[in-house]
C-alpha cells in the first residue's frame, strides 16, 4: 500500500486519525460537506473532518464527529471543542473527538465535563501498534491517499443528469440524514452515474460509493423494522417510501380534496354552460404518494443484511476494503487491516455481493465493478449465493 509521503501534514494527520477511528470499530467517512437551503440557494454551513457511523446491537445507529489538527500550541483548541459541542447537537451525534498531536493540559480540563473524546499522537499510536501498521504505511479503503476522489471540473459543467448534485449528497447530507426512504436518493444517485460517468474507473469508483450508501440505508431500514411485528413491517415501509416528509395518508388526503375541488368546479362550469360533458380523467389521489416498484426487493435486501445485526458495522467496514482495493487494483488488501474486521469474511462477502445483485436487478446498473463482484469475470465468486430470497420465504 502507498504511504502519505506525498500528502502535506495536517492531512496526512488527518488519514491516521481516520484509520485509528476505522481500527477501533466505526465505519468513518471524510470531508463531509454540511449543506443547508438558506434563502432558496444551497449553502455550505461548515465541514465535518471525520464522521464516524456504528450499529448497535439492536441495529440502532450511533455516531461520532471529530475534529482533527495538526498545529502546535493550544490557543484554539477550545474553540475546536465549542464547534464540536455545536455540531453533536446540530448532528444529533452520540460522541464527538477533538484529535491533535500534542493535546494541552488545559484542553483535557476543557473537555472532561463535555464528555469530549481526546485522542493525541500517542492514542493513535497505540491503535496502530496494535494492528501492526505505522504512521507511514498500513493505508486501505477510503484512508488509502489514492482514494481520495473528486469529480474534475469539466465534469461538474457538464455532467448528464445531475452527476454533480447526486455526488455532493452521496459525499455529504446523506451521511448525517436519519431518514430511511433516503434509499430512493441512493435510487437516483445511481441512475445520474450511469448517465454522467466519462471512464470505467470513474463509474467504478461512484458505483463502490453507492454500494456503502444503500448498505448503510438498508441496516438502517433493518432497525427500523425490527422494532415493529411483522404484520405492520411492510406497512411501515410502504408508507415511508411513500411520501417525503409528509405522511402518505396526508398526501393522498390532500389530493382526494383536490379532486373534489376540481369536480365540483367541472360541474358547477357546466351548469353555468347547461352542458352535460362528460369529465374522465384519473383521479389525483390515486397517483400520488407511491412506493417505488423495488420497494419489495429492497424490503428483502433489508432483511437479509439486517438478519445478523452483529455484522452490521462490520459489513460496512469490510466491504468499504474490498470495494476500494477493487476500484485500486491492488494486488492484494492489507491482511492486518482486514483482521481488525472481527466477522466471518465469507458471509460479510456474501452479503456484499447480494447488495451488488440488488442494484443489477432492480436498478439497472451496470459496471466492471459490480460484474467482478457478481461472478462476471474470471475467478470472481458466483451467482449463487446473489439470490434474494422469495418474499415469505425464510
Amino acid at each position: 500500500m502507498s504511504d502519505l509521503a506525498g500528502l502535506e501534514k495536517g492531512r496526512a494527520w488527518e488519514y491516521r486519525v481516520h484509520r485509528a477511528a476505522f481500527l477501533s470499530g466505526w465505519y468513518v467517512r471524510r470531508n463531509v460537506n454540511l449543506k443547508e437551503r438558506v434563502a432558496g440557494s444551497p449553502q455550505t454551513m461548515g465541514e465535518v473532518d471525520l464522521l464516524g457511523v456504528a450499529f448497535e446491537p439492536s441495529l440502532t445507529q450511533s455516531s461520532l464527529v471529530a475534529e482533527c489538527k495538526d498545529r502546535k500550541g493550544g490557543a484554539r483548541e477550545a474553540d475546536r471543542v465549542i464547534w464540536l459541542l455545536g455540531l453533536r447537537q446540530a448532528l444529533r451525534a452520540d460522541h464527538v473527538m477533538f484529535a491533535k498531536p500534542k493535546v494541552s493540559e488545559g484542553a483535557y480540563i476543557w473537555a472532561r465535563p463535555h464528555d469530549v473524546w481526546l485522542w493525541d499522537e500517542a492514542a493513535v499510536q497505540a491503535i496502530e501498534t496494535a494492528h501492526g501498521v505505522s504512521a507511514d504505511i498500513g493505508y486501505g479503503g477510503s484512508f488509502h491517499p489514492r482514494a481520495a476522489f473528486t469529480l474534475p471540473s469539466k465534469e461538474q459543467k457538464s455532467a448528464l443528469g445531475g452527476l454533480k448534485a447526486a455526488w455532493d449528497y452521496l459525499s455529504g447530507a446523506f451521511w448525517y440524514e436519519r431518514n430511511p426512504a433516503r434509499a430512493k436518493k441512493v435510487a437516483g444517485y445511481f441512475e445520474a452515474v450511469l448517465q454522467g460517468t466519462r471512464s470505467a474507473e470513474q463509474r467504478d469508483h461512484l458505483v463502490a460509493e453507492g454500494l456503502l450508501a444503500l448498505i448503510a440505508c438498508a441496516l438502517q431500514t433493518a432497525g427500523h423494522l425490527s422494532r415493529v411485528s411483522p404484520a405492520r413491517s411492510k406497512v411501515w415501509l410502504y408508507e415511508v417510501f411513500s411520501a417525503g416528509i409528509a405522511p402518505a395518508s396526508a398526501l393522498r388526503d390532500i389530493a382526494a380534496r383536490a379532486d373534489d375541488y376540481y369536480r365540483d368546479a367541472w360541474m358547477r362550469t357546466n351548469r353555468a354552460k347547461d352542458a352535460r360533458s362528460p369529465l374522465n380523467v384519473p383521479r389525483l389521489a390515486d397517483h400520488v404518494a407511491e412506493p417505488p416498484e423495488w420497494i419489495g426487493e429492497y424490503h428483502q435486501l433489508a432483511i437479509q443484511l439486517g438478519r445478523r445485526p452483529e455484522l452490521a458495522t462490520d459489513l460496512l467496514r469490510y466491504s468499504e476494503l474490498v470495494l476500494f482495493d477493487e476500484c485500486l487494483r491492488s494486488d492484494q488488501i492489507l491482511e492486518n487491516l482486514l483482521s481488525g474486521v472481527g466477522a466471518d469474511h465469507g458471509e460479510l462477502r456474501r452479503l456484499l455481493q447480494l447488495t451488488a445483485y440488488f442494484v443489477q436487478r432492480a436498478w439497472g446498473v451496470d459496471s466492471d465493478l459490480i460484474r467482478r463482484l457478481s461472478g462476471g469475470s474470471p475467478g470472481a465468486p458466483t451467482r449463487e449465493p446473489l439470490q434474494l430470497p422469495l418474499e415469505g420465504s425464510n
